[in-house]
């Protein structure tokens, strides 16, 4: 994972903004115009705004009493910002204010009992592998209930290699840097037993019944997931031109 910030200061509506921009490929072979990337914009006030370009690259715009917020309450997202940031040029000491700020929860149960939910609910259908989206979400809650495990022992981890030494499996790395076309049986295996051995055991979880609802917890559910920018490959759709029904999704 490598990051980048960068502060700026600007008149008018928006006072002070601080610009970050990260990449997610952690993987160190890749050239640099593959790498996904996000610019944060950090203002004193307004909404959270989201714009995903054509080419890759997503723009996020924070007020900063929210992102002060998410520090102060052990944000995982905000962790991998305060851990993996570069400051270039911050005068304002912004991004340093938020990273003394940021303080570890006792327990990340609760990131933990939500990936797990998704991660079962997906391994248990393992038809819906045939989808990019249903890739990315299974591997979202495998590296969220890894990151949060690292969270807890005080030794956050976010890139492939990170998380697969933490969880001491190196072959996590290649499944993670590669989730869009490795063998569906093999990350259904690697995203089982990490499931099993640092999440939430499938017996004590539930799922809602209505396709309705459970559309909503593949795509609703995940607060790291949806403050990360993780870039889909160019060709979007189903793995191998598998043809997918609405009721193979939700069963």
């Amino acid at each position: 994972m490598k990051l980048t910030v960068i502060t700026l200061s600007t008149t008018k509506a928006i006072n002070r903004c601080f610009c970050l921009s990260y990449s997610s490929a952690a993987a160190l072979a890749a050239t640099i115009d593959q790498l996904p990337t996000s610019i944060f914009w950090i203002s004193d006030e307004g909404p959270i705004k989201t714009e995903i370009s054509s080419c890759g690259v997503s723009f996020y715009q924070y007020p900063l009493a929210t992102l002060r917020a998410k520090a102060l309450a052990g944000d995982l997202f905000v962790l991998h910002l305060t851990s993996e940031g570069k400051q270039l040029h911050d005068t304002a000491e912004i991004f340093s204010r938020i990273c003394e700020s940021f303080c570890y929860k006792a327990s990340y149960e609760n990131e933990i009992r939500e990936a797990s939910i998704v991660n079962w609910f997906i391994l248990e259908r393992p038809n819906l592998l045939l989808s990019y989206a249903m890739r990315k979400r299974l591997v979202w809650g495998l590296r969220t209930i890894l990151i949060a495990r690292s969270a807890e022992k005080r030794t956050p981890a976010f890139s492939s290699s990170a998380l697969a030494d933490f969880a001491s499996a190196p072959e996590l790395r290649s499944a993670i840097d590669n989730r869009y076309s490795i063998e569906p049986g093999s990350l259904h295996k690697l995203c089982s037993m990490v499931t099993s051995s640092f999440g939430f055991s499938h017996a004590g979880l539930s799922w809602p019944t209505g396709a309705a609802a459970q559309k909503e917890l593949l795509s609703g559910m995940g607060g790291i997931a949806k403050l990360t920018a993780e870039g889909l490959p160019r060709k979007r759709g189903k793995v191998a031109g598998e043809q997918l029904r609405a009721d193979q999704f939700y069963l």
